[in-house]
């Protein structure tokens, strides 16, 4: 039995106004902080053509000024538009793709309303060689926003597996080495890498069983100089054999009453567009005292990100019996976990 885990990893900025009182003793004039509200869409997008749907977030900012803001971020009139259209072109052929309405994947609960999850998707599918623009517009106001983004194309995976040979072989001794191939004006300019594992657990006593989605961070942040160039580049990086037995020994539980088995694995290698890169640069705050963030929005009268990425998937790898037999040879605990074959 294999559990299928899907999950939409969709985040967006939302801008909070608070207000402040200014009284005097001697005097009881107010001073009102409040300038006019200004009416602005709060995008993240992600057009990504490994993907089968593409998926937009689009919130709105607001203002109570007789409100808690965190109070008014629990409603959904107050972060949503109430009617917009959303369409992508294509900045080549001028195609027009209308984005639908959804509210059917759950939010998890937060600060914001959870109750409601709504999102802008289409199953069109996307020119790799072109870029799109997205336009929203509210026609009850007259209010547009916009943004242009380049697609990311994929690049090719050579090491640790390949789509030609997806099996698996690591040993504690040796270096695990990754290797890809990013093509000619790939519009891709950060790279992170993935292995998801499926684990199952059979408890002896009972013949219960289990399966655990364990996902690994494989290698981060890397990045090519030139996006944008002519050439075609070779990435590669290399990591400790040891890495993949501590990432088995960190997550897992020693238990003589429990059997495992690795019963899928899956290779993702995601490539972000310069844009991408640039905004999760300043949404992490820098190293000091002052733990200031930088502002990046891309959006055309609005704020956010509308950009691309790339997913690469390697599925149905198989993991070879040497690695399975080093799993269980290894004295500093991960013999504990009694993977089997």
């Amino acid at each position: 039995m294999k559990q299928k885990i899907v999950s939409l990893k969709i985040s967006f900025v939302v801008v909070l106004t608070t207000a402040i009182a200014i009284f005097s003793s001697s005097c009881s004039n107010e001073l009102n902080v409040f300038g006019e509200y200004e009416e602005k869409a709060i995008v993240y997008g992600l057009l990504d053509i490994g993907e089968p749907v593409q998926f937009i977030k689009i919130g709105r900012t607001f203002l109570n000024p007789n409100q808690n803001a965190a109070d008014v971020a629990k409603i959904p009139d107050s972060i949503y538009f109430k009617d917009i259209e959303v369409k992508l072109v294509n900045e080549q052929s001028s195609q027009e793709i209308i984005l639908n309405k959804i509210d059917s994947i759950p939010k998890n609960i937060g600060l914001f309303n959870s109750d409601s999850n709504i999102l802008y998707a289409t199953n069109a599918i996307l020119n790799p060689n072109n870029s799109y623009r997205l336009f929203i517009k509210n026609p009850r106001t007259g209010y547009t926003a916009s943004s242009s983004t380049q697609l990311v194309k994929p690049s090719i995976v050579l090491f640790p597996v390949s789509v030609n040979n997806p099996n698996l072989s690591i040993k504690p001794n040796l270096n695990i080495q990754l290797r890809f191939n990013v093509p000619a004006n790939s519009n891709a300019k950060i790279f992170d890498t993935y292995f998801n594992f499926w684990v199952e657990e059979t408890n002896k006593s009972t013949n219960e069983k289990l399966i655990k989605f364990l996902p690994w961070r494989f290698v981060r942040d890397m990045r090519v100089s030139n996006p944008s160039s002519n050439n075609p580049e070779i990435m590669s990086r290399s990591i400790p054999g040891t890495s993949f037995f501590e990432f088995f020994d960190a997550n897992l539980q020693a238990d003589t009453n429990i059997i495992r088995r690795i019963v899928d694995i899956e290779f993702i290698l995601y490539s972000g567009s310069k844009d991408l890169d640039d905004f999760v640069a300043a949404s992490t705050p820098s190293i000091g005292i002052v733990q200031k963030q930088s502002e990046f929005s891309n959006i055309e009268n609005g704020l956010g990100i509308f950009s691309s990425r790339n997913t690469f998937r390697i599925k149905n790898i198989n993991i070879d019996d040497v690695t399975i037999a080093e799993m269980g040879l290894l004295k500093n605990g991960i013999a504990d976990l009694n993977f089997v074959k």
